[in-house]
């Protein structure tokens, strides 16, 4: 199954911020934490802004399943 340009701006959306919290954890420096968390933001916010056009159509908008939840009643 072939994943949408939306679909994957949707699982980047989700994703980058929860990568943004581990790496964050890792790092030592305050400062590079704090660059880190800048470009984290940047990423997140391009990601949404891509995202926009899909979200504004009001008739479509964007549906994506993850199928390994299905199983707990979560889609």
């Amino acid at each position: 199954m072939a994943i949408t340009t939306n679909e994957l701006l949707v699982y980047l959306a989700i994703g980058i911020p929860i990568l943004g919290a581990v790496t964050s954890l890792v790092l030592n420096s305050n400062r590079a934490r704090n660059v880190f968390a800048v470009i984290i933001g940047f990423l997140t916010a391009g990601d949404v802004i891509l995202l926009y056009p899909a979200l504004a159509d009001g008739a479509h908008g964007i549906s994506v399943s993850v199928p390994w939840l299905e199983s707990l009643g979560i889609t």
